[in-house]
C-alpha cells in the first residue's frame, strides 16, 4: 500500500522546516508571523507515517496489533515528553509566583495525560495571546496522541469488518473523515476561533491528508522533473504560509490548506526515490540534524521562553533570545540521544510484553500528577496568605473582573452579550457599556451592585466604542457598526436603565474611516446616547485613562517582579476624549474624570500607595478598580446622581 525507504530525507527536511517555523515564531513573532503553521506540517507527516505503518501491518497480518503499536508509541514519545513536563513543573514551583503558577499546574496535568488541547479550548484560550503557560505547546502533541489512540482502533474495526476489501474500506472512510473534518474546521474557524485552533475534530483532516498519500500515493507515477517540481513547490507553499500568515486570519480554516497541501506534495513527490541531487540538498547536515531532533526541540523551546524571564527577573531582549535557541538545540540533542533513542530500543522494555510499558508510563504519569497536585496546593495556600496583601505584579497583570473576557464580544463578531451582576431584577438598574476601557471599571461596579443591591449589566466589544458613527469598510469597522445597531435594538426592547456609564479607548482608530472628522465622531456618540436619555437614563461619560508612552510601556512590559519605578509625565498621558466633548455640548451628559487618581504631582506612576495601577499598558488593574469604589460613589452623588444607599460608603 505504501512504499517507504529506511530514511526519507525529504521528510526530515519537512520536520526541520516545521519545527524551525514554530520556534522562530515563538521567539520572534514579528519576524515570522505565520510560523504557527509548522504544526500543520507535523500533523500531515504523522498522518502519513503512522497510517503507512498501520496499512502495511494490515496487509501483512490482516490486523493491527494494538498493544504493540501503542507500546511503541509510548517508548518513542513519552520518555522525553514526561521528562520535560517534570522539569518544567519543578521550575514553575521554584521560579513562578504562586498566583500565576497556580493556573499552570492544571495544564501540567492536562499535558501529562494528553488532553491539553481540550483544556485550552474549554478555557477559551487565545493561542496568540502573550500571557501563556509553559505547557501550552503540548496541545498539538495531545492532538497527535488522540489520533494515535483512535485511528488504529478504527482501522482494526474496518479490517475485521471487511477482511477481503480492507483497502477500499480504508479509502472511503478516509475520504469521509477528511472531508467531514475539513468542513467542520471551516465552520468552527469562523464561529468559535478559540475552539477551532485546538479541537481534534477540526484537525483530523490534516492527518487524513497524510494517510491518503500513504494509501494511494504509490499509484501515482511521476517523472523526475515532476518529482522535483512538486517537491520544491510544496516547500514553497509551506514557506509562503510562514511568511504570509498572521494572527488576524481565521485559522485553521481555508488558510491551513496551504501548508497542509504543501506538505502532502513534498511527501507524494518523495514516494519514489528522489533525484540524488535533491536528496543531497535535503540531507545537508544542519537540515538533517534539525529534523532528527525536531521532537525534542519542540518540547524544550517553549518552557525556556516562558520560564527564563521568571528565573532572570526580566523579559529577555530580542537579541538575548538567541541564547534560548542555542539552549533549546543543546537540550534537544541531549534528549534525543539519552531519552528518545535509549528508551525506544531499551531491552528492558522491548523484550517484555506491552503491559509493562503501559504500567511504567502510568506510574511515571501518576508521580507527575502528584507533583503537580502538591504544587497546586502550595500555590493555593500562598495565594490565600497573599490575599490580605497588595497584589504582586504577576497578579496585577493577569487578574480581571471578567475572566477570559467571557462577556466581551470579539473584534470581528456582532453578537450582543449582556452580562448581569448584583441583584438581578432589582428596580434600580445600571448599564456599563463601551469597549474594554469601559469594562475595566467592572471590578468597582460589581462591588457597588452587590452592596447596593441593584442590577448591573455589562455590554462591551473589543476595540469598539458605544457610538453610531459610520465606520470603516474593514471587517472590524463593519462589525463594530453592526454591533452598535444590534445593541440599540436590544436595549430598546428591555426595561430602561437608571444609570448608563460609558468609556472608550481613545487611542484606537481601527474602526474609523479615513479622514473621519471629529465632529462626526462626536455626533455618533450623541446618537448612541439619545435613545437611552429619552427613556430617562442618566448618562455619564468617563474620561479615558492613561495611555503609556513607549518608555513607560517598555518598562512595564519588561518587568517581571517589580514595575514600581515605571512612570510617565501627566502632560503626555492622555489623548483627546471625544466622548467628553459630546457630553459637554447639547443635549449633553454628565462626565467623570479620574485623572487625579491615576497621576500625582505631574507624574503617572505604575504603582500608587503600594498598589499597581495597571493590568497592561492601557487598562487599570482589578485591584485598583476596586479601590476606586468610594470615589465612584461620592463623585456620582456630587453630580446629582441618585444611587442606592451603601452604608459602608456613607462615612
Amino acid at each position: 500500500m505504501s512504499i517507504s525507504r529506511p530514511i526519507r530525507l525529504d521528510i526530515q527536511a519537512l520536520r526541520a522546516a516545521a519545527v524551525l517555523m514554530v520556534v522562530i515564531f515563538h521567539l520572534w513573532p514579528n519576524r515570522l508571523s505565520g510560523g504557527f503553521a509548522g504544526v500543520n506540517v507535523f500533523f500531515v507527516i504523522s498522518g502519513y507515517l503512522i497510517s503507512g505503518s498501520l496499512f502495511s501491518e494490515v496487509a501483512d497480518r490482516g490486523r493491527v496489533h494494538l498493544a504493540q503499536f501503542w507500546a511503541k508509541r509510548i517508548r518513542r514519545l513519552l520518555p522525553a515528553a514526561l521528562f520535560v513536563i517534570g522539569i518544567t513543573t519543578l521550575a514553575v514551583i521554584v521560579f513562578v509566583p504562586s498566583f500565576t503558577g497556580q493556573a499552570f499546574f492544571a495544564e501540567a496535568v492536562a499535558s501529562t495525560f494528553y488532553f491539553e488541547n481540550w483544556q485550552l479550548a474549554g478555557s477559551a484560550t487565545d493561542y496568540f495571546a502573550s500571557a501563556t503557560s509553559p505547557f501550552q505547546h503540548f496541545w498539538s502533541l495531545a492532538v497527535e496522541e488522540q489520533f494515535y489512540i483512535l485511528w488504529p482502533l478504527l482501522l482494526t474495526v474496518l479490517a475485521s469488518a471487511f477482511p477481503r476489501n480492507s483497502t477500499r474500506a480504508f479509502k472511503h472512510t478516509l475520504l469521509i473523515a477528511t472531508l467531514g473534518s475539513f468542513a467542520y474546521s471551516l465552520f468552527v474557524s469562523y464561529a468559535q476561533p478559540s475552539l477551532a485552533y485546538f479541537t481534534t475534530l477540526g484537525r483530523v483532516w490534516e492527518f487524513g491528508l497524510g494517510a491518503l498519500v500513504a494509501l494511494l500515493g504509490h499509484k501515482i507515477r511521476l517523472t523526475n522533473k515532476a518529482q522535483v517540481a512538486l517537491s520544491l513547490l510544496g516547500f514553497a507553499a509551506i514557506i509562503a504560509s510562514a511568511l504570509a500568515f498572521n494572527d488576524k486570519i481565521a485559522f485553521p480554516g481555508w488558510a491551513a490548506l496551504l501548508p497542509a497541501l504543501g506538505t502532502a506534495a513534498v511527501i507524494l513527490a518523495g514516494v519514489q526515490s528522489l533525484p540524488a541531487w535533491l536528496d543531497r540538498l535535503y540531507g545537508l547536515r544542519p537540515i538533517a540534524f534539525t529534523g532528527q531532533i525536531s521532537y525534542s526541540l519542540y518540547l524544550w523551546h517553549w518552557p525556556l521562553i516562558i520560564l527564563l524571564p521568571w528565573a532572570t527577573g526580566y523579559q529577555l531582549r530580542a537579541y538575548e533570545l538567541i541564547s534560548i535557541l542555542v539552549a533549546s538545540y543543546v537540550l534537544a540533542y541531549l534528549s534525543k540521544r539519552f531519552m528518545e533513542d535509549r528508551f525506544r530500543t531499551l531491552p528492558a522494555l522491548t523484550r517484555r510484553k506491552p503491559r509493562f510499558t503501559f504500567a511504567l508510563a502510568a506510574a511515571i504519569s501518576i508521580v507527575l500528577l502528584a507533583i503537580s497536585g502538591a504544587g497546586a496546593v502550595s500555590a493555593s495556600m500562598a495565594n490565600l496568605k497573599q490575599s490580605y496583601l497588595p497584589p504582586t505584579l504577576d497578579r496585577a497583570k493577569s487578574d480581571t473582573a471578567d475572566p477570559n473576557h467571557k462577556c466581551m464580544t470579539d473584534a470581528e463578531s456582532v453578537e450582543v452579550k449582556i452580562c448581569q451582576y448584583g441583584r438581578i431584577g432589582a428596580d434600580y438598574r445600571v448599564l456599563l457599556v463601551g469597549d474594554s476601557h469601559a469594562a475595566m471599571h467592572l471590578g468597582a461596579w460589581k462591588f457597588l451592585a452587590e452592596n447596593g443591591h441593584f442590577e448591573l449589566n455589562l455590554a462591551y466589544k473589543a476595540s469598539c466604542s458605544f457610538n453610531l458613527e459610520r465606520r470603516s469598510d474593514s471587517a472590524r469597522g463593519q462589525t463594530c457598526q453592526q454591533w452598535n445597531i444590534n445593541l440599540q435594538k436590544r436595549l430598546a426592547a428591555e426595561q430602561p436603565y437608571d444609570l448608563v456609564l460609558t468609556s472608550y479607548f481613545t487611542a484606537v482608530r481601527a474602526t474609523e474611516r479615513d479622514g473621519q472628522s471629529e465632529s462626526a465622531v462626536v455626533a455618533g456618540f450623541k446618537s448612541a446616547w439619545e435613545p437611552l436619555q429619552k427613556r430617562g437614563s442618566t448618562l455619564v461619560a468617563i474620561r479615558d485613562g492613561v495611555n503609556m508612552d513607549k518608555r513607560m510601556r517598555d518598562c512595564w512590559e519588561s518587568a517581571v517582579y517589580d514595575a514600581s519605578k515605571c512612570s510617565m509625565a501627566e502632560m503626555n498621558a492622555f489623548i483627546a476624549d471625544l466622548a467628553q466633548r459630546a457630553a459637554s455640548s447639547p443635549p449633553g451628559a454628565l462626565t467623570l474624570d479620574f485623572t487625579d487618581l491615576y497621576c500625582q504631582n505631574g507624574r503617572c506612576p505604575a504603582m500608587i500607595k503600594g498598589n499597581y495601577v495597571y493590568r497592561d499598558s492601557s487598562h487599570i488593574s482589578l485591584d485598583f478598580s476596586r479601590g476606586m469604589v468610594g470615589d465612584w460613589y461620592h463623585r456620582l452623588k456630587q453630580l446629582g446622581v441618585t444611587l442606592p444607599k451603601i452604608q459602608a460608603l456613607e462615612n
